[in-house]
């Protein structure tokens, strides 16, 4: 049976372009095309039997538009045939692209023998793998040529590129039982932030509203992992490494401001992240599709963690209440546990419901989470942040942990504090302090402070989180007069699993500037405390 011929508007779009060499264009083989997109709209089970064909795979960019929507369809168990796909296409303003529907009327015409779906992807797969060879070598000869780079260096990367058109296409691996029992799991991933729960796998998902602070809470974990300093100032950072900070969502120089204050706040200079911290400004990709999936991959192989800013900024065409946003989630959680990169996204939180009176309700973090439920699906921790007092107090909850955790942290807070000095700095948990030289700090507030927090002082209208701090130091004070010469360690295993020790350690050293306790260093460094 004779394949239809393509039309003039048609012509074919390649993604990368190899150079045409003795007049001869990039393998492939549009007959085929046309004939596994036939078979499948003719016979939908035979997407079972092209599991690994994507559209990236096609030479025909209308071929790949076709592709990608029954593969849409698929995923939300719609019907596949001809009047779906075009009324998809519609939708998105590409029919035309495709040649209309009078094309996709003539593609049912194109398959011989529908059960030859799979001779027809694997042709498919292995032209699109010779195009992406013959990419490679092109650019292997430029950097020769042209560049005359080291020929170490581009050896190295003609090998990562090599390999990874080698894996390319070659379908899911099928594991069998002695595969998946052969060898204990690892006891640890490998963490990046351990006491946030944040390692490579699923996505990390924080999710808030516009004014809940969440974008600067994740620039401050950033510049920790770049520099090594504790997270939030409380947190110890397994994995020091490269930062990559993807910005589809504010003004450059609204980042750059950010960045510099919060370095400022920490008393950190430029040293202290340079060669760990990078800004890719509105990035020239989207997130679905597999172009930008594939840029993902390539940044992520040299970081230790990238900040997505935002989920609906990095997406393209699909909108965050479509359930297929789930799809590319997961393709994101599958680079993060190949490469060990851990990539957290930032998204927006639906409005907070009324906490008194008609209509109040008690939500968890989990659905605070705005668009398709597919969203919080297919991530892993969950962190929704909302404020408590705008500009200096925010609430941090967590959903569902990653399944590398055995519970979920407890509802927490953090702090913002604008600092003049390190002085001024220091006092974490004082009064608010006018900035003037720009610095900013992001500190956590325990769960059992936060409960303090929630406490209303009448006198002032609001929050006195000096007094809460130095109630409970007074706590710390008592126990540490009982039993003289304990280490910190002792000192908090005094107190609940409910109390932080990062609140004991600050109330610590809050009593030892005001002269009450003395501290003296012991075995491994460890600091032994006296009440004077």
């Amino acid at each position: 049976m004779a394949t239809p011929r393509l039309p003039e508007r048609m012509a074919p779009k390649v993604l990368p372009p190899p150079a045409v060499i003795d007049r001869m264009p990039p393998p492939h083989d549009l007959d085929a095309e046309a004939a596994v997109l036939s078979a499948v709209i003719l016979d939908p089970s035979q997407l079972d039997n092209v599991p690994a064909l994507q559209p990236a795979h096609f030479y025909s960019g209308s071929h790949q538009r076709v592709w990608e929507t029954i593969l849409y369809l698929r995923a939300l168990a719609q019907k596949i045939d001809v009047v779906q796909i075009g009324t998809r296409l519609k939708n998105q303003g590409r029919i035309d692209e495709v040649g209309g529907m009078s094309y996709l009327t003539e593609l049912l015409n194109a398959a011989p023998a529908v059960a030859n779906a799979h001779a027809y992807g694997d042709t498919i797969i292995t032209l699109s793998r010779l195009r992406d060879l013959a990419h490679v070598a092109q650019r292997v000869s430029a950097r020769c040529y042209v560049d005359r780079a080291d020929p170490a260096e581009v050896m190295a990367e003609a090998e990562r590129a090599i390999s990874d058109v080698v894996r390319t296409g070659i379908g899911p691996a099928r594991l069998g039982a002695d595969v998946l029992f052969e060898a204990p799991l690892p006891d640890e991933p490998a963490w990046v932030i351990q006491s946030l729960l944040i390692a490579p796998g699923r996505v990390t998902l924080a999710a808030g509203s516009p004014d809940s602070g969440k974008t600067l809470s994740w620039q401050s974990i950033a510049v920790s992992v770049a520099s090594g300093a504790k997270a939030w100032e409380a947190f110890d950072v397994q994995r020091r490494g490269l930062v990559v900070h993807l910005n589809w969502d504010q003004p450059l120089e609204d980042t750059k401001r950010r960045y510099r204050r919060l370095l400022a706040g920490r008393d950190l200079t430029v040293d202290a992240v340079r060669g760990y911290l990078e800004v890719i400004d509105d990035p020239p990709f989207a997130l679905d599709t597999d172009v930008g999936i594939a840029e993902l991959r390539a940044i992520c192989r040299g970081a230790t963690m990238v900040i997505i800013d935002a989920l609906t900024g990095a997406l393209g065409e699909i909108d965050e209440k479509d359930p297929i946003i789930g799809r590319w989630l997961r393709k994101m959680g599958k680079i993060s546990e190949q490469t060990g990169c851990a990539i957290v996204v930032i998204h927006h939180a639906v409005k907070p419901p009324p906490q008194k009176g008609r209509g109040a309700v008690e939500r968890d973090a989990m659905h605070d989470i705005r668009g398709s439920s597919a969203i919080p699906g297919a991530s892993g921790a969950q962190f929704s942040q909302a404020p408590i007092k705008k500009g200096e107090l925010y609430s941090v909850r967590m959903g569902r942990p990653p399944t590398s955790a055995k519970r979920a942290l407890e509802p927490f807070a953090l702090r913002f504090l604008d600092v003049t000095s390190q002085e001024a700095s220091e006092n974490l948990f004082g009064e608010h302090v006018p900035a003037r030289a720009g610095g900013v700090r992001v500190a956590y507030v325990s769960p059992d402070e936060l409960a303090e927090f929630s406490k209303k002082d009448p006198k002032k209208g609001g929050y006195d989180g000096q007094a809460a701090f130095e109630q409970f130091a007074r706590i710390v004070l008592e126990k540490v007069k009982s039993e003289p010469d304990m280490n910190t360690t002792d000192v908090h295993q005094r107190f609940g699993k409910g109390t932080g020790r990062p609140r004991v350690e600050s109330a610590l050293k809050w009593l030892a500037k005001q002269g009450l306790v003395v501290s003296s260093k012991g075995a491994r460094n460890a600091d032994f405390w006296r009440a004077v």
